[in-house]
């Protein structure tokens, strides 16, 4: 990294698993900058302009997953009629209680469904909702830094 170039964030000392073909894992570090990361390496040599320093030892480093169809809204649904059969679940649940759900509702399914998925490493959700949940899940599904850091920390 040039001395000019400020990193968000160095991830260092983790075991660095790049998911690309022929690849091995290594103890390394993670740069990221802009919001993306910036260089994979064994050793990042100039932390002097890095904002925030993560220590990973014992952990493992991986790209964030790729979730390919979630109903974020539907996670205070979880687990409320199991034993139902889908079509059921769907008369029976899941419309009713989508129907129900006020702007607020829809907000506060949605952050903890984006909260879980985040805490579980998932960074690019495709999200299935209805088009009245998706515009207000769009709204407030842009988090700070600090709140995804809360979120982890919380997970943690």
């Amino acid at each position: 990294m040039k001395n000019s170039e400020r990193s968000d964030l160095l991830i260092r000392n983790g075991l660095v698993m790049p998911m690309v073909r022929d690849r091995e894992w290594f103890r390394g570090d993670v740069t990221v900058r802009d919001g993306r990361i910036a260089e994979v390496q064994q050793n990042c040599r100039d932390t002097d302009t890095t904002a925030h320093e993560l220590d990973a030892d014992g952990a493992a480093v991986l790209p964030g997953f790729v979730q390919a169809h979630v109903h974020v809204v539907q996670s205070l649904l979880r687990h409320q009629a199991d034993e139902l059969e889908l079509l059921d679940w769907l008369r029976l649940r899941t419309l009713p209680y989508e129907a129900a759900l006020d702007g607020d509702g829809v907000e506060a399914a949605a952050e903890l469904g984006i909260a879980e998925l985040l805490s579980g490493g998932t960074t690019t959700p495709l999200i299935a909702a209805n088009a009245l949940a998706l515009g207000k899940i769009w709204r407030m599904s842009e988090y700070t830094h600090e709140t995804v850091e809360a979120i982890l920390r919380l997970s943690s």
